[in-house]
């Protein structure tokens, strides 16, 4: 399991990224094909790394996720809910969205998340045994991970608008097949 302040850190990390990377950004508007590419590259690359910096909140959610569920194991008498739960967890990154198909998995894919989230609540409360192992650690870390990927969906939706702006505002200078990334909230 990993420590608490792993998450943390890797969101303060992403955090400093972007402080640093706002006191370089570059003018919008530019006429030039260069200048227009490096606008849209530097958002891009932007926006990718908050990205990968949200799959490794949720990867660290699902390994903790699996630890909670594998220490609860020698202690719960509900082997059937529990194993559905496994299976459920186990199967999550097979559902997760990608930035290619984000609009079209996003909302199968949190109901799913959070019929597991649900279950795990349901299973520290109603079984007293599993809260004495020191379970509560590994909620509080599931948690804390839980929050990191909300916050960096929200900041990687400011820099996907920003990606998307820049594609529009130097449309004419910039190769024709640059998509626009698409966003988690539902008004882009």
């Amino acid at each position: 399991m990993r420590s608490t302040a792993v998450i943390p850190l890797i969101l303060v990390s992403a955090l400093a990224l972007l402080a640093a990377g706002c006191n370089k950004q570059p003018k919008t508007g530019n006429d030039t094909e260069e200048d227009a590419a490096f606008l849209v590259e530097f958002h891009k690359v932007k926006a990718d790394s908050l990205w990968q910096g949200m799959m490794a909140s949720n990867n660290a959610k699902i390994a903790n996720t699996a630890y909670f569920l594998k220490v609860a194991s020698d202690f719960l008498p509900d082997t059937i809910r529990l194993a559905a739960l496994q299976t459920e967890n186990e199967q999550l990154k097979a559902k997760r969205y990608t930035q290619i198909d984000l609009r079209d998995r996003i909302d199968s894919y949190d109901s799913a998340e959070n019929h597991i989230l649900q279950g795990l609540g349901d299973l520290f409360n109603t079984y007293p045994a599993i809260q004495i192992v020191n379970t509560s650690k590994a909620l509080e870390e599931i948690k804390a991970a839980d929050d990191s990927v909300l916050i960096y969906r929200y900041m990687y939706d400011k820099e996907a608008d920003a990606y998307n702006m820049a594609i529009i505002q130097n449309k004419k200078n910039i190769d024709k097949a640059t998509k626009p990334l698409p966003v988690f909230r539902l008004n882009p």
